[in-house]
């Protein structure tokens, strides 16, 4: 066998790439097992240091992010259909197909129910001043509440159950979606009950949210469409039709970016700029519900087998300015040989140590689309060694190491000459 050349690069991102400039690299932070029942509902804390998970029989499970932890807090009589923490992280309010919504105190456990619904109830949301909490059932209205859980208005005008309602970031709207033959989202400004109507699904609409920036709001809905609508300007600035009913959608990283679930393996990528939809991870189980958190950019998936799943963006477009420092882990090829003269098939063994446990290594070679090689490693070894055979281009071929350990994502590269002709 001949050796072809070999040149390793010794500092981090010292080097230009092309990419998908809409594209998101996910990787698998953490995985917590909570439950042997289907998590139905998640949210994260603002503190971002705990996960509420709500099961499809009732359990309300807090997951401590640190430690993997898991405690029950209690129970309702059916499945936990929403949750919404206080913007100070004491309590947690929940929503439930037994008609209730409670309020509990997460420190003890202690709980308070409200029943003025008198059917499922679907959604509960906090305001982000904590000044108002509001739920929604399948009787057709929406209860604005107290922080104490004191009952201040009702809002009707949705002709059928209502699914989903959330509160825009300073508090003020309220947007709510409509269930099977009401079809419609509402945009309440909740002090004064003015309402307007956004337009019409042709379905019932299962999931609303506002964008971070307030001037929009998503809607997905039943006829597998998801919206999006400019609350200024009252209409539809863009529109994307899936292969399968919408049960969740969320803004992502920017207005323009978009998160969607249609209750698979799938988690989708939908980029309203450029109209590109494409799938950006696959699960092994359902994906019953998940969560976007902005402040740490983590993406938290509950699914069906009662697994909570918490990914990160590498997003290969931009400098990695949280990566741990690389002096934490060391590369080194050990070898590089192709299997024949003028051959593309080639094979790569690299070394790689670290000061700590190594949880997992992602290896992309960047001239091909990417593809990419995963390790999920059992025992957590510090010094691991991996081989690999590939089919390299003519020229340089840059391959991009990820490694993930306890203290969080650092990596490395390499680069393989293959010689032309």
């Amino acid at each position: 066998m001949r050796f072809i050349k070999l040149i390793l690069a010794s500092q981090l991102l010292l080097f230009t790439y092309t990419i998908d400039l809409y594209s998101i690299d996910l990787v698998i932070v953490k995985e917590v097992s909570v439950t042997n029942d289907a998590i139905i509902s998640l949210a994260v804390s603002n503190d971002e240091s705990l996960v509420a998970v709500g099961t499809e029989s009732g359990f309300i499970k807090i997951i401590t992010l640190a430690t993997g932890v898991t405690k029950e807090l209690g129970r309702h009589e059916a499945r936990v259909n929403d949750l919404a923490w206080s913007s100070d992280n004491k309590y947690l309010y929940t929503a439930s197909s037994d008609t209730s919504v409670k309020r509990w105190t997460v420190s003890s456990g202690v709980t308070q129910t409200m029943r003025d619904h008198n059917s499922p109830v679907f959604s509960v949301a906090v305001d982000p001043g904590g000044k108002w909490i509001a739920s929604s059932a399948s009787d057709m209205r929406i209860i604005l509440w107290s922080p104490e859980f004191n009952e201040i208005k009702t809002l009707t005008r949705h002709k059928e159950s209502v699914w989903a309602l959330r509160f825009n970031p300073d508090g003020k709207l309220i947007a709510s979606a409509g269930g099977q033959k009401d079809n419609v989202v509402h945009l309440w400004k909740h002090s004064t009950g003015q309402v307007k109507t956004m337009s019409k699904h042709k379905a019932g609409v299962n999931t609303v949210s506002f964008s971070q920036s307030g001037g929009f709001v998503l809607s997905g809905s039943m006829d597998h469409s998801v919206i999006l609508w400019d609350i200024t300007k009252e209409k539809t600035i863009s529109k994307s039709i899936a292969a399968k009913p919408v049960w969740q959608a969320d803004f992502y990283t920017s207005d323009s970016d978009i998160l969607v679930s249609h209750r698979d393996r799938d988690l989708h990528h939908w980029n309203t700029v450029s109209g590109r939809a494409k799938r950006v991870f696959r699960h092994a189980n359902t994906i019953t519900c998940f969560y976007f958190q902005p402040k740490n950019s983590m993406i938290y998936l509950g699914d069906n087998k009662g697994k909570l799943i918490i990914l990160k963006d590498i997003d290969l477009r931009k400098p990695k300015t949280n990566l741990t420092s690389s002096d934490d882990v060391k590369l080194k090829v050990l070898s590089v040989k192709n299997s024949a003269t003028n051959s593309p098939e080639t094979s790569f063994k690299i070394r790689i140590s670290a000061n700590q446990p190594i949880n997992k290594v992602l290896i992309l070679n960047m001239e091909a689309s990417p593809k990419s090689f995963s390790y999920q490693l059992a025992g957590k070894k510090s010094v691991i060694e991996i081989s690999e055979s590939v089919s390299l281009s003519e020229g340089i071929n840059h391959f991009y190491v990820l490694i993930l350990t306890d203290k969080g994502i650092t990596g490395n590269h390499f680069l393989i000459s293959r010689p032309k002709g």
